[in-house]
């Protein structure tokens, strides 16, 4: 279900297509009507964002760059197929969280995955990455001024690192089972990560809190697997 903001946010996207006689809504018309969106807005001034200068450079955009859209006839704009995959992203990544609605400030963080589009590069022009945008959406918490680097905030293990360091020194107390070997949890890590990295349609919602309880599932799964060993015959351990 969409929120009502963010239906009046599409009916602008389309309409500003229409009024230039654009053949399609783009993935750059939805980001200019979501600057107007309460729930976006709220996203984009948490994470520094200069909205005046991102609608004029948006703005610039779709007026000098999108000739080639302009239709002889009169029909309505149709959105783009990377319009149509952020709203269905977006959709993917309420309905995996346990919520009904879906929001402007859903769509933000679902359109940084068409990473070829100028929509995007103008959030990266002003150092805005998805990592900003879950992060406030999920705990509430802005961008700090003169905070890292957009390489840095990008990098997925810093923000689930702080999470995972109480658990660091128990995963490598267990011993896979039939081996003497450790578990190399930096490895493991990286696995979560890299995995949750492909999975189809980029369902995470809130990849920190995810990737935490995935962690938190493999070390139930050592932990049985000790207590197995322990209750093993010692001629087969």
């Amino acid at each position: 279900m969409l929120s009502g903001n963010l239906e009046k946010s599409m009916h602008r996207a389309l309409a500003c297509a229409n009024e230039r006689r654009h053949e399609y809504a783009t993935v750059e018309h939805l980001l200019l009507a979501l600057t107007e969106d309460q729930d976006a807005v709220a996203v984009l001034r948490a994470c520094r964002v200069d909205l005046d200068r991102l609608r004029r450079e948006i703005l610039s955009y779709v007026d000098n760059e999108l000739g080639h859209l302009v239709s002889a006839h009169g029909d309505d704009a149709k959105p783009t197929a990377s319009f149509q995959r952020v709203l269905q992203r977006a959709a993917i990544h309420v309905q995996s969280s346990g919520r009904e609605e879906v929001t402007g400030a859903n769509v933000l963080v679902a359109m940084f995955a068409e990473r070829e589009s100028h929509a995007v590069y103008y959030l990266h022009e002003q150092d805005m990455t998805r990592f900003d945008a879950v992060n406030y959406i999920s705990h509430g918490i802005p961008k700090a001024r003169g905070s890292e680097t957009r390489q840095e905030k990008e990098e997925p293990a810093e923000g689930v690192r702080p999470a995972l360091h109480a658990q660091r020194e128990e995963l490598k107390r267990f011993p896979i089972p039939n081996t003497r070997e450790t578990v190399d949890e930096t490895k493991l890590i990286a696995a979560i990560l890299c995995a949750r990295m492909i999975l189809p349609n980029d369902v995470a919602a809130d990849p920190v809190a995810n990737t935490v309880d995935l962690y938190e599932r493999i070390l139930e799964e050592l932990r049985a697997r000790e207590r197995d060993r322990r209750s093993w015959p010692r001629d087969i351990c």
